[in-house]
């Protein structure tokens, strides 16, 4: 019997992909309004619970990206000067100590 199947190929494999709308905007907004309800009571639960989520939002913030792209910035600056310094060092050693040691050719 195997020896049968060896000739013939197998039929391929269907898959069936049903995609499904996901408003995520629409989902936050409903698990807050959830979490509203139990914190108007004002209980210390609720209180932290209310404080992580907005430490957990906070990473959204515009504040925090500006933040973000400054330090980014200054440390780009200070990579091009140490690259810069690093060009001239290599500039000064090839043009004045090398003539000195007779290793050139010309």
């Amino acid at each position: 019997m195997a020896f049968f199947n060896f000739f013939r190929t197998p039929k391929p494999m269907k898959f069936e992909y049903k995609p499904r709308y996901w408003d995520q905007e629409k989902e936050e907004r409903e698990n807050r309004l959830e979490r509203l309800d139990p914190q108007k009571s004002g209980d210390i639960e609720s209180a932290k619970n209310r404080i992580s989520e907005a430490f957990s939002r906070g990473s959204n913030n515009k504040l925090f990206d500006m933040e973000r792209r400054r330090k980014a910035r200054k440390s780009n600056f200070l990579r091009l000067a140490v690259i810069l310094a690093l060009a001239l060092m290599a500039y000064l050693v090839l043009t004045v100590y090398l003539p000195r040691t007779g290793l050139y050719f010309e």
